[in-house]
């Protein structure tokens, strides 16, 4: 900081003529009485507001503690803290988050998008509440037995009323060899799924892999339902 003066909105004089120099690795406290100019003289460094006359230097990086975090909403957040002192590419990244954030606030729609990435499982189901179904994703590498992997996305919307089902082959490879479940018979026993709970289609995809299995499953038998309801969408908006 060289030859900076700085008066207040009323004309006067807070500082007159300030210079210093803080050299690498030294450490320096800011000592004075209330009305000094202490948080004018930081905020000067801060680069939150310019001096009046003279400059202000500062070289490498500079991380700033304000004085109030959180509290309400009209103070900074520890997030915001945290990230004034980040590298640039992670505040724009914030940035970018808040943005799309904001933008999903402000959609006024009934569903919400699904990212589906798989490696080796067979794709899920999208039980649509017109009663469609269709199998949603693209198949990927076999996690743990191939190197490297190759996994791809697959974007797909999620109305008020649709259901995932996530499965694994355990559930269509029920049955002897041609008596298998299949994901046809899997695609059956969801034909109504709208009309269903979750916990009621579940029972029943599971109840008939068993049966074809005749008590025995020859793989593991997982599954996963997802409906999304009106409630949802409000929580995420």
């Amino acid at each position: 900081m060289a030859h900076v003066s700085h008066a207040l909105p009323d004309g006067r004089t807070l500082l007159d003529d300030v210079s210093f120099r803080i050299g690498e690795g030294l450490t320096a406290a800011l000592v004075g009485p209330n009305g000094a100019g202490k948080t004018t003289l930081l905020r000067l460094l801060a680069g939150d507001i310019q001096p009046q006359s003279g400059t202000v230097t500062a070289t490498g990086g500079l991380g700033v503690m304000r004085q109030f975090i959180g509290g309400n909403h009209d103070l900074p957040t520890v997030r915001d803290l945290l990230l004034s002192v980040s590298v640039p590419r992670l505040q724009q990244a914030a940035a970018l988050l808040d943005a799309a954030e904001l933008a999903m606030m402000e959609r006024d729609d009934d569903h919400a998008r699904l990212t589906i990435a798989l490696g080796g499982h067979q794709p899920p189901l999208l039980l649509e509440r017109e009663g469609a179904i269709g199998a949603i994703g693209r198949l990927g590498t076999l996690l743990g037995a191939i190197d490297p992997i190759a996994v791809h996305e697959t974007h797909a919307d999620l109305h008020v009323g649709d259901t995932l089902l996530l499965y694994t082959d355990g559930v269509t490879d029920a049955g002897r060899a041609n008596h298998r479940l299949g994901e046809l018979g899997l695609r059956a026993l969801c034909a109504n799924a709208t009309q269903q709970t979750l916990p009621d289609l579940l029972e029943r995809i599971r109840d008939a892999a068993l049966t074809r299995a005749v008590g025995t499953a020859r793989d593991d038998i997982m599954l996963l339902a997802l409906r999304l309801s009106a409630r949802d969408i409000e929580a995420m908006r």
